[in-house]
């Protein structure tokens, strides 16, 4: 079993939980003010659709997560390493481009930066 790998999954997971509890309690309620009472109909439709967009976010973290907890259980399989890698290089450069996007001000970025680092400290151990 490779424990990187297990950490990462278990970490995507607080952060799936995470993203869902703070977009409903933060961020979706300032998107969803309507300032245009006369555009209510088109209003409830993006709302509906940001939601919907917002928690599938969360759905693919879970998919992360599953990905992650199975490679980590069956760590010597070949794909199971190249698929390690993409992710780990998936996660790095996410990392560097939420950092550079939200200039330092998203914690998104140090976020998938520690992915990265777990999950190729995985690969080389």
């Amino acid at each position: 079993m490779n424990y990187y790998w297990l950490a990462a999954s278990f970490f995507t997971v607080l952060l799936s939980m995470g993203h869902s509890w703070m977009g409903e309690r933060h961020f979706l309620p300032r998107l969803f003010k309507h300032e245009y009472p006369e555009n209510l109909e088109i209003d409830e439709h993006v709302n509906r659709s940001t939601r919907t967009a917002w928690h599938l976010t969360t759905l693919g973290w879970l998919n992360m997560a599953a990905i992650l907890l199975i490679v980590a259980i069956h760590p010597d399989d070949p794909i199971a390493i190249l698929v390690m890698r993409v992710t780990g290089a998936f996660c790095l450069v996410s990392g560097i481009y939420s950092l550079a996007g939200s200039r330092g001000r998203h914690l998104l970025g140090l976020i998938f930066l520690l992915f990265s680092l777990l999950i190729l400290l995985g690969d080389l151990f």
